[in-house]
């Protein structure tokens, strides 16, 4: 008589430390392979930094996340440095279960805005959805002191008269957009988050709900990486070398109400990339940066990879005018590539009265000076060096983590 069978409701045996290790491993070989420069050693190793990277931000949402007790939690920094993070947003995100009531107070600040947007599965795993509702701080009833409350359901409580915004169930994710022009002296928003229909103390983890979490997270990296390593070769696919074109970034969270202008630069050491755009009349935000062809944004605490509206030197015409080069062109619209030849560029322009499409002119660096205004200042060794610090010091001022 043979032995009686496994029954068949009886639960999958939970991973161990060398499951996990191993369901991670071929990951590396697929993305690679999606990569511009698979043979380079030094593009390689970007490769595995950045997949690291990954799997740091997605332990961190994945894993620790919990719905029924929220945190909002860094999601993209220069850390977390993946899906070409805009150097003036703190990004912060949160799990939440849509079909929960929540409740987020804290402080407005004096930053130029914050966006709270609300998603639908993530595109991490392969299940996004798209946005499910987003909104303003500016929007709520803010106190003299710029203090704040509003809750988020889908029905509004009974007899609740304060600030309340429309939860949809299919809600998964809560973000958060802290823009700032003026690093480190505009005050940040500060919010935090609680779950109001589930008991106040958290639970123990189960290990079943561990392993289930775990066993996710190969995916995360994969789907994390990949989507832009596919979005960089569709952009040489369509010849958007050294030229821009508006992308539309709504299917991966972008920003309501922004524009998004992209495109690559291809520059030898003694090349440079001008970029000229006529500045919208209104605008609530706009800026310019780069970041090289993992879609990793140029570290902007050590270079001025990015400049936003405040930072930048508009011209009298109206223009600004903003040099790509690996060296420094010695003028005040500079955007360093950090030591990369080839690499993206986004421009943004959030609800703004137009959204100009910036032309793209590849330069000699020594004959530059012939392509610009004759009173564009010239920006000396030393006065980078200052800048540069004063920089670096204003970006580690910002309430970042």
């Amino acid at each position: 008589m043979s032995a009686p069978s496994r029954a068949a409701d009886a639960p999958a045996p939970l991973a161990d430390w060398s499951d996990y290790l191993r369901s991670l491993e071929p990951v590396g070989d697929r993305i690679i392979a999606r990569t511009q420069n698979p043979a380079n050693p030094q593009d390689r190793q970007d490769t595995w930094r950045l997949l690291m990277a990954t799997l740091a931000q997605g332990y961190q949402s994945l894993v620790y996340g919990d719905p029924n007790y929220p945190e909002f939690l860094p999601n993209l920094t220069t850390v977390f440095n993946f899906a070409a993070p805009n150097p003036d947003f703190v990004y912060r995100g949160a799990e939440i279960d849509g079909n929960g009531i929540y409740r987020l107070r804290g402080k407005r600040g004096t930053n130029r805005f914050t966006s709270v947007s609300m998603s639908a599965g993530t595109w991490a795993l392969g299940t996004s959805k798209g946005n499910t509702g987003v909104f303003d701080l500016d929007d709520l009833h803010l106190a003299p002191d710029g203090s704040f409350s509003v809750i988020l359901s889908k029905v509004r409580p009974a007899g609740y008269t304060g600030d309340w915004q429309y939860l949809d169930p299919a809600t998964t994710r809560i973000g958060l957009r802290i823009a700032s022009y003026d690093w480190g002296h505009e005050e940040e928003s500060r919010v935090g988050i609680e779950r109001l229909d589930v008991p106040s103390s958290a639970p123990r983890m189960t290990a079943e709900e561990s392993d289930r979490r775990m066993k996710l997270l190969a995916t995360w990296i994969e789907n994390s990486a990949g989507i832009w390593y596919d979005r960089v070769a569709e952009m040489h696919r369509s010849g958007l070398v050294n030229r821009l074109e508006v992308h539309d970034y709504s299917a991966q969270g972008g920003a309501k109400g922004q524009v998004y202008v992209e495109g690559l630069f291809d520059l030898q050491p003694t090349e440079g990339l001008l970029l000229e755009a006529r500045v919208p009349d209104r605008c609530k935000y706009w800026s310019f940066m780069v970041g090289n062809e993992h879609f990793v944004t140029i570290d902007w605490v050590q270079h001025q990879s990015s400049l936003n509206a405040a930072q930048s030197r508009v011209d009298k015409d109206g223009f600004v005018r903003v040099v790509i080069s690996p060296s420094d062109p010695g003028v005040p619209n500079w955007l360093d590539t950090g030591g990369y030849r080839q690499g993206i560029i986004q421009v943004r322009w959030n609800n703004c009265s137009s959204a100009p499409q910036p032309t793209a002119t590849k330069v000699n660096l020594q004959t530059l000076r012939s392509k610009l205004p004759q009173d564009t200042p010239v920006i000396s060794a030393q006065q980078r060096d200052e800048l540069l610090r004063n920089r670096r010091t204003a970006a580690q001022m910002r309430i970042r983590w």
